[in-house]
């Protein structure tokens, strides 16, 4: 019983997967968040709690990235249901049973709000965007404060938009819409003129 308790009384949201993938135990922080989207994560395959955290209107998963390697640093939970995300780091640490040799994995869901909202913070104030590493509006605003100078003149403006991406975030999920951004922005950065400018 103690140890029930123990997994209950962890700051941590924390699911247990067996080796076939299924989700076999919660605790009570896993249980709220879970509920807070409106997914009842046992006995769902992890697969599919993926895929139902993808096709959340409140939910979504993204890869924090290191800038220099492109590698991912972490992947984050993010929660919107309300005027700002709540944010988990998701760690995996594989585990086996001492008393029937069963294997898997622990789902650990760490609380980083404050940490990633400063790191998106400093990205905007770094004028990045942080999904697909084009300038955001403020470094758009300050390269076009540079670059506004009768040496420079005349200046071309192209603006697009990427039709029905809400269509198409609710059809395939918020992770394919952001690929699709990521798709966007990598063509036309390709297509831009060396002494040319891509925003988002």
């Amino acid at each position: 019983v103690w140890l029930g308790d123990i997994f209950n009384f962890l700051d941590e949201g924390i699911l247990i997967v067996n080796q076939k993938g299924l989700v076999v135990e919660s605790n009570n922080v896993a249980e709220k968040i879970f509920n807070s989207i409106g997914i009842k994560p046992k006995g769902l395959h992890a697969d599919e709690l993926w895929e139902r955290i993808d096709h959340s209107e409140t939910a979504d998963v993204r890869m924090l990235e290191d800038e220099n390697s492109a590698t991912t640093v972490s992947r984050d939970l993010y929660i919107n249901d309300g005027e700002y995300p709540v944010i988990y780091e998701i760690d995996t640490e594989p585990f086996m049973s001492h008393i029937d040799n069963d294997t898997g994995e622990y789902l650990i869901m760490t609380e980083v709000t404050r940490n990633r909202l400063y790191i998106e913070r400093l990205q905007d104030l770094a004028g990045v965007d942080s999904l697909t590493g084009l300038i955001n509006r403020y470094g758009y605003e300050r390269t076009l404060h540079e670059w506004d100078r009768e040496e420079n003149l005349p200046l071309s403006l192209i603006i697009g938009d990427v039709n029905d991406l809400k269509d198409y975030n609710d059809q395939w999920g918020h992770k394919a819409g952001d690929d699709l951004l990521v798709n966007v922005a990598q063509i036309l950065a390709k297509s831009c003129p060396a002494d040319g400018v891509v925003a988002r």
